[in-house]
């Protein structure tokens, strides 16, 4: 079940970045384009590279992605910047479980 739940959270997180990312571009200052342009680059990457790890059993890196996607331009909607954070955790519950001999989410 955790496997599910980073995965699709995951996508559903970097598509979330993307669009608010997108939508609120046009409206940066000139000046800070390149950075916040590299941010939402780096979040929606960051997210897509945890959902691919998780898929491969590995929900160390997988949180660690997470927790560098948190770097997304959210602005005003900085709260749903809990989402990878949520997801984070559930993939770290995931390793105790696995380095404790609990059966390993499938």
């Amino acid at each position: 079940m955790s496997l599910l739940i980073v995965v699709v959270g995951s996508v559903v997180w970097a598509a979330i970045a993307l669009v608010i990312g997108l939508v609120t571009f046009g409206d940066v200052n000139p000046d800070a384009r390149l950075l916040v342009g590299s941010a939402i680059v780096l979040s929606v990457g960051a997210a897509l590279g945890a959902s691919w790890w998780a898929t491969r059993q590995r929900f160390g890196w997988a949180a660690g992605a997470l927790l560098i996607s948190v770097v997304a331009p959210t602005y005003s909607f900085w709260i749903i910047n809990v989402i990878p954070i949520a997801l984070a955790a559930v993939s770290i519950v995931a390793v105790v479980r696995d380095r404790d001999g609990v059966a390993a989410p499938k």
